[in-house]
């Protein structure tokens, strides 16, 4: 008998540790997701012709966490390094790509 609740013990920790590592996954994957919503705004930006000294003037505002500067700011910069296109197809991919690697390597990293 004492085995038994032994084993039922052990089932009911492992279950809320497996519950508990999902709940954190799940709030990894939405704050990825935004993160790569957050992307995909700063390219749009850069292929709609927006200079990079107003995309990087956003970073002055007081009312941002630190740590989301630290972000939004090396967004910007690898937004800018890749190149600003002129039909709105190639602009749209270069979205959705960016957008999609910073939610991918976010997940993975």
């Amino acid at each position: 008998m004492k085995t038994f609740v032994l084993v039922i013990i052990l089932a009911l920790s492992t279950a809320a540790k497996a519950e508990e590592k999902a709940e954190n996954q799940a709030t990894i994957d939405n704050n990825c997701a935004l993160l790569g919503t957050l992307a995909g705004k700063i390219m749009t930006a850069r292929q709609n012709g927006i200079p990079f000294s107003v995309s990087f003037g956003f970073l002055d505002q007081d009312s941002m966490p630190v740590e989301l500067k630290s972000v939004t700011r090396k967004l910007i910069i690898n937004a800018y390094i890749e190149p600003g296109y002129h039909t709105d197809e190639l602009k749209q991919n270069s979205i959705t790509e960016f957008s999609n690697s910073v939610t991918v390597a976010c997940i993975t990293g």
